[in-house]
């Protein structure tokens, strides 16, 4: 499972600290979306009879980029969860093994 956050506009470490970010947190997002798949490919790769999952909080950016990529996720055995602010997780896309 390789579970990821949403972006915030403002430095929260560091030197700019409370300084905002020039990278909008739906482009910023979109890049950790794509390093986690990388991520899993890699691990799927290595792992063919592994359960492999993606989990993220519930937003608008995260939602869109899973269901313009759910074709591949299937076929790729990867699942993805969604996080609500509630606290609720919901299943999107179910995860499955390679290996029979």
């Amino acid at each position: 499972m390789e579970v990821k956050g949403y972006p915030s506009t403002t430095y929260d470490h560091g030197p700019k600290r409370g300084q905002s970010k020039p990278t909008l947190p739906t482009n910023e997002a979109r890049q950790w979306f794509s390093h986690a798949l990388l991520g899993m490919m890699m691990l799927r790769d290595k792992r063919p009879d592994a359960e492999i999952a993606l989990c993220f909080p519930d937003f608008q950016t995260y939602r869109a980029l899973a269901a313009r990529t759910r074709l591949s996720f299937e076929r790729l055995g990867f699942g993805v969860y969604f996080i609500a602010k509630d606290g609720a997780v919901r299943l999107e896309i179910p995860h499955r093994s390679l290996s029979t």
